[in-house]
């Protein structure tokens, strides 16, 4: 194909076309920010949203702390570290359920529990231990045992219990400390 312009006229033309292009490449990333910009602004306007609400909730908290039921909770949770101390120091003896369980391995076959109660005394310990037994000499013998062992300290045993020679129903107090 021939070139019936000058070159003049063809760089003229070459620039128009170049500064035309860099127009449109603007207007496009022109457009570009301003779509971005449209689809931001409901994430926008919904953080400004939540933004009041947690400065209102703040607020509420900052109240909260400063009335006196916080510092009824402080002294309740300090109560509770307490009782929490103690246990842990208590951790290290021997458990009441492990003290049950080596009651019952001291009573004889013929002896049937029926019922174990705990109760916790002053400073002492008690299970309250009632039941049948097939003969008075096994509830005296199941009493013998207990005072013998350690942990346990008095085993009482009311007299008027011990009226029946069988089918003897009992109730054996236990007490030590555990």
């Amino acid at each position: 194909m021939y070139n019936v312009l000058p070159e003049g006229v063809k760089n003229e033309f070459k620039k128009e076309y170049r500064l035309r292009l860099l127009i449109v490449a603007l207007w496009g990333i022109f457009a570009v920010f301003i779509v971005a910009a449209i689809s931001l602004l409901p994430t926008y306007f919904l953080v400004n949203v939540k933004e009041s609400q947690m400065k209102a909730e703040y607020e509420k908290l900052s109240q909260f702390k400063k009335s006196e039921d916080v510092q009824n909770m402080t002294a309740a949770f300090s109560s509770v570290k307490e009782k929490m101390k103690f246990l842990d120091e208590k951790g290290t003896s021997v458990g009441a359920g492990d003290v049950m369980f080596k009651l019952l391995k001291l009573k004889p076959e013929d002896i049937f529990v029926g019922s174990v109660v705990y109760e916790k005394r002053d400073n002492k310990s008690v299970f309250i231990v009632s039941g049948v037994a097939a003969e008075r000499k096994d509830i005296i013998s199941f009493r013998n045992n207990i005072e013998k062992t350690d942990p346990f300290e008095k085993a009482e045993l009311p007299v008027g219990l011990l009226a029946k020679d069988t089918n003897a129903p009992f109730t054996l107090t236990v007490s030590g400390l555990f």
